[in-house]
């Protein structure tokens, strides 16, 4: 019987491991948000199989194997055990909690060549690693390729040993066709799907009574030869992860790749700069829902762009930061937003009238988290104001396409500060819409009066 999974929240792993969150699961078995540490404990991830000593021996055999493996862009096990949840036996592993992972990114907006080869080189360092110690991933998609803080990486709770039965493995759009054991040949035919899916933001079609999908025209023209050889029907005539490896040097070293190579490498991979910022600008409590919560089944929701009027680019001075006209213009600053000051505690009596904005707050963007941005992100904020003019409440007014960009908007949606109601009307609120857009070169916003309501 499959266990209802959220019941277990706030359960604790052999008194040590508390189940603060379920993230993610199938079946019998799940992964969890959890802690470990003193003094000052730290956010992990903890994956739990339940099943009897016998049955999941195997499993915790191999998890122990894998414990002893180190790389850099390979997920780090901390420890493995046995324990028991409601009196059911089970066995655990903890890792170490990843920040973001590609399946966020893809609905979004497909990689860059440049992103896609630095999401590469990480991701074929650590399967070279782990095939030449005996593993194979056995399960490489999107979803598994991580943010750790600044780092890259893949998931190591999954690793096999070279050649182990794969029948417990359900079957999928990156699964091999070819049937036995898992095996290095097969990690390159689930990287070969992934690497389509970033850069077209699809799978590959597998059209029936053909052996090999089809690769679309559009992608890349360096990545083209790269996902032909990895998705080669014949495991035998795959390339290796060597190969490819060697196929990116090469066209690094031509001039046009070097130099885009050397331009790209002012600023981080689309992961670790969200991995990073999220890092610097969330509290974990933050973090984690946004995070993981959006997979929907496999831990992260993706939201659509909202439709905005054409803004005008006015970069406010500083005394139009202390007073706001009454139809404020659009909000404008560079790469490098200045602090916001904050508002006066009292207003003026003049101040009492129709509402107006007192003081704005534009997001602060990092300019490596500029980097990743294509064309604009657009984003809606709904806040309702108080009789005094603050905001009491904030709220996504539509979905949009980063949860990065959305958090930041809500964050600075937060401080803003209007003209508080006349004193005859001091029983209503009223609603504005905040109006975000964020380019590589600037943040505008535009605010929107809505007709006041009652509390």
């Amino acid at each position: 019987m499959t266990p209802s999974w959220k019941n277990y929240e706030g359960q604790r792993i052999n008194d040590t491991f508390p189940l603060h969150r379920y993230l993610g699961g199938n079946g019998n078995h799940a992964v969890f948000l959890t802690q470990y540490g003193e003094p000052t404990p730290q956010k992990a991830a903890i994956k739990i199989i339940l099943g009897d000593p016998e049955r999941t021996e195997p499993q915790l055999q191999v998890w122990n194997l894998v414990a002893n493996l180190s790389h850099p862009h390979l997920i780090r096990v901390l420890t493995t055990g046995r324990s028991y949840l409601s009196d059911r036996p089970l066995i655990y592993l903890l890792m170490e909690y990843a920040n973001e992972n590609l399946s966020e990114v893809i609905p979004a907006r497909p990689l860059a060549a440049d992103e896609a080869r630095e999401m590469l080189k990480p991701v074929l360092s650590a399967l070279a690693y782990i095939h030449g110690r005996g593993f194979s991933h056995g399960h490489l998609t999107p979803a598994n390729i991580l943010a750790m803080n600044d780092r890259l990486g893949i998931s190591s709770d999954n690793l096999c040993r070279i050649g182990d039965a794969s029948t417990s493995r359900t079957p999928d759009a990156y699964t091999p066709p070819e049937i036995g054991g898992i095996t290095p040949a097969g990690d390159v035919w689930s990287l070969g799907m992934t690497l389509v899916e970033t850069l077209t933001q699809h799978l590959p079609a597998r059209l029936i009574g053909q052996n090999e999908p089809v690769i679309p025209e559009i992608l890349p023209a360096q990545f083209l030869e790269i996902a032909r050889n990895c998705l080669r029907s014949d495991p035998a005539r795959r390339w290796t992860v060597t190969d490819i490896a060697r196929r990116l040097e090469v066209l690094e070293a031509s001039g046009t790749e070097r130099r885009a190579v050397k331009a790209h490498a002012r600023s981080r991979t689309w992961l670790s700069v969200l991995a990073a910022s999220l890092a610097v600008a969330l509290s974990a409590i933050a973090i984690a829902p946004r995070l993981l919560k959006r997979q929907t089944t496999s831990q992260h929701i993706s939201e659509t762009p909202s439709i905005h009027p054409k803004q005008i680019t006015v970069p406010p001075s500083p005394e139009q930061k202390r007073t706001m006209p009454q139809d404020p213009a659009p909000l404008s600053s560079g790469a490098r937003e200045p602090e916001p000051t904050e508002p006066s505690a009292k207003a003026s009596s003049s101040d009492f009238g129709p509402r107006k904005v007192l003081h704005q707050v534009l997001p602060v963007v990092p300019s490596k988290a500029r980097q990743t941005i294509q064309g604009k992100v657009k984003v809606s904020v709904r806040v309702h104001v108080d009789p005094s003019g603050s905001v009491t409440f904030a709220k996504l007014d539509s979905a949009a396409p980063s949860k990065y960009f959305a958090r930041l908007a809500l964050e600075a949606a937060r401080r803003w500060r209007f003209s508080p109601v006349n004193g005859t009307n001091h029983e209503l609120g009223d609603e504005w819409i905040l109006r975000f857009e964020f380019f590589r070169t600037d943040t505008k916003v535009v605010p929107v009066h809505l007709s006041p309501r009652h509390n």
